[in-house]
């Protein structure tokens, strides 16, 4: 087994700190990456096959029929209204 104490000499403190550096970067930056979840495919194709067949209905209302049907519970409105036409 080799000698930790030489191991010690060979690195400066500066490297060391810089290392901790890059390691805290890439933690924090894959930590927070991310937003929100995009929407699955078919769930954008009922917003718009809703809104085509009633295009009055508010982005708000559109939430509350998928809601009742119990197809999509995680879309926020403001979701829905960047699918609409």
């Amino acid at each position: 087994m080799s000698n930790w104490k030489t191991a010690l000499a060979l690195i400066k403190p500066e490297t060391v700190i810089s290392w901790h550096r890059h390691a805290f970067k890439f933690y924090w930056r894959r930590k927070s990456k991310g937003g929100r979840p995009k929407a699955y495919y078919e769930a954008i194709v009922l917003i718009k096959r809703i809104h085509k067949e009633n295009p009055t209905l508010s982005p708000e209302k559109i939430h509350e029929r998928m809601i009742a049907l119990s197809i999509v519970d995680t879309l926020a409105p403001n979701t829905i209204a960047k699918y609409t036409p």
